[in-house]
């Protein structure tokens, strides 16, 4: 067997050398497993049960599918799991208490808003109905996240940009309103740290009306507060927590080259203070992300502004957080 710098030749056959990785202070990127049942982008992606999970999205011939699947990343493989009720993109997604709930999506190629509530039993991988968010709150591309028992949808798209923000009670199957963002902000981001909510980015109406604010919700007291302008504008860019920090990649609405943003930045809630991580090895938008055992898992996307899915699938490995 010869090793070279490209391919690795076994018995007269030769396959590329995987890309290697990139590094820096703040951590790396590794190449990891493509997703399995091709590019997808426009998706939701969770941690569930030590795997990563992707669902629905748009492929690379612009339709709109129910696929889910899992990474395992201690195997770095995938696995299908029962399609979703029904095809649909820019999923309203977390987990409560180890049941993946979907609460409002976006459907086909004039992106109609759909309220529905999807359940996912992972013991019979099976998905049932709950209450739809309430006539006239039905959307896509909300920030979503977990909080105790509830479910926080903030903002999101219903034909334009929407400033609501709703919580769903995963036990009573209820909803209610908790009033307005400042502004209508669709593709954002909403991460719960110790039962607060950090919303960030996003956009109104249009790829270029990004934003860099970022605001706190209270879980107890439902006040929102502003807090540190993430320092890269963006929206559809994808995110988790990592560590006690929000790790923020990725994003569209950049000027020139392809419209995607490569810059990566995590967020500590108790400092209130952002720090730039190593960009992005393939910079994509329109994609999830997941954390398993503190590493940042970011499978599909697309990798131009607008449709260009991919199934590229990356990790980021990042350093210890600098000392204040």
């Amino acid at each position: 067997m010869r090793v070279g710098l490209f391919a690795v030749a076994v018995l007269g056959s030769c396959v590329p050398a995987p890309p290697p990785a990139i590094a820096d202070a703040t951590g790396r990127w590794e190449q990891r497993a493509p997703l399995a049942l091709g590019p997808r982008q426009e998706t939701a992606v969770v941690t569930l049960g030590g795997e990563v999970v992707v669902l629905g999205g748009v492929n690379e011939l612009g339709a709109t599918l129910a696929l889910v699947e899992a990474y395992d990343p201690a195997v770095d493989g995938w696995r299908r799991l029962a399609d979703l009720p029904v095809p649909l993109h820019h999923a309203n997604a977390a987990v409560i208490d180890g049941t993946l709930v979907v609460a409002g999506f976006l459907v086909g190629a004039d992106f109609k808003p759909d309220g529905r509530v999807f359940r996912y039993d992972a013991g019979a991988d099976a998905w049932t109905e709950g209450a739809p968010l309430p006539p006239g709150t039905e959307r896509g591309a909300a920030g979503c996240a977990a909080a105790g028992e509830h479910l926080y949808v903030v903002g999101g798209l219903r034909a334009s940009s929407v400033m609501t923000v709703s919580r769903y009670h995963v036990v009573t199957d209820t909803w209610e309103a908790l009033g307005d963002l400042p502004a209508a902000l669709d593709h954002l981001g909403a991460y719960a740290v110790d039962g607060r909510i950090t919303i960030v980015g996003g956009r109104t109406d249009g790829l270029r009306n990004h934003s860099s604010q970022s605001f706190e919700l209270d879980t107890q007291t439902l006040q929102l507060s502003a807090r540190a302008p993430m320092p890269t504008s963006r929206a559809g860019f994808a995110g988790a927590v990592v560590g006690g920090e929000i790790f923020i990649v990725g994003g569209e609405g950049a000027v020139g080259g392809s419209g995607v943003f490569p810059q990566a930045e995590a967020y500590h809630p108790a400092t209130d203070s952002w720090r730039s991580l190593l960009d992005m090895r393939t910079p994509r938008h329109g994609m999830g992300a997941a954390a398993v055992d503190d590493v940042l898992y970011v499978p599909g996307g697309a990798d131009q502004q607008g449709f260009a899915a991919v199934d590229a699938h990356e990790r980021f490995l990042a350093a210890p957080r600098p000392a204040p």
